[in-house]
């Protein structure tokens, strides 16, 4: 997406993910809390504190009826756009290498358990939206019962294959918003087929691939 005043690149880098009531769920769950859904995660880590290039870099894992998609976010300087892109992907590939050790899964569960009710059951609002979703997506209500004994099923080497089955590094979908003219010479080498939008551009829709 071209916006040519832009003094910042505002990067996502998308993957397939599951639907809301896939078996790997809650694994997935710890996983993406380790890679990117906490302040203290790999992405944030890297991105934020040990290089500079930018606030926050975060990820998420989208689960509705139908399988969503798994998103790694960040921004950065127009000029350091290809560098953390580069390092992003660098983090990415660092969880499928090395997986996950049980130190890191212990502190996942931890963090999941220790926000989990505040979050999600705390107030009318929250418990409606809960029982909502339940209903929603089919669900029953140990999918809230249950939750911290399937977290607690889960150990290192099952949480480094779900982490290697879903968060690939191949076929990745990139959306770029940013100063196209500063950036698309350095952004080529990511995608062979790519599309530019004008920002400004009359009824602008999403772009398809």
């Amino acid at each position: 997406m071209d916006k040519p005043d832009a003094t910042q690149t505002y990067f996502s880098i998308m993957m397939p993910g599951v639907e809301r009531g896939h078996p790997d769920r809650a694994a997935l769950w710890l996983v993406n809390t380790l890679f990117g859904e906490r302040f203290t995660s790999m992405l944030n880590d890297e991105l934020r504190v040990n290089s500079s290039l930018t606030y926050g870099a975060s990820s998420s894992v989208e689960t509705n009826r139908l399988p969503g998609a798994i998103t790694l976010y960040s921004y950065t300087k127009t000029e350091s756009t290809v560098a953390a892109i580069d390092l992003s992907l660098t983090v990415l590939r660092r969880l499928r290498d090395k997986g996950i050790d049980a130190a890191q899964l212990a502190s996942a569960k931890a963090y999941i358990k220790g926000k989990y009710p505040t979050d999600k059951l705390e107030t009318s609002r929250q418990l409606a939206a809960v029982l909502a979703g339940l209903a929603l997506f089919n669900l029953n209500r140990g999918e809230v019962d249950d939750l911290f004994s399937r977290l607690d099923a889960v150990t290192p080497a099952r949480a480094t294959e779900v982490a290697r089955r879903f968060f690939i590094d191949a076929n990745l979908q990139f959306c770029l918003v940013g100063n196209a003219a500063a950036i698309r010479e350095g952004v080529a080498k990511y995608a062979a087929r790519r599309k530019e939008i004008a920002i400004a551009s009359p009824g602008l829709v999403i772009p398809e691939f």
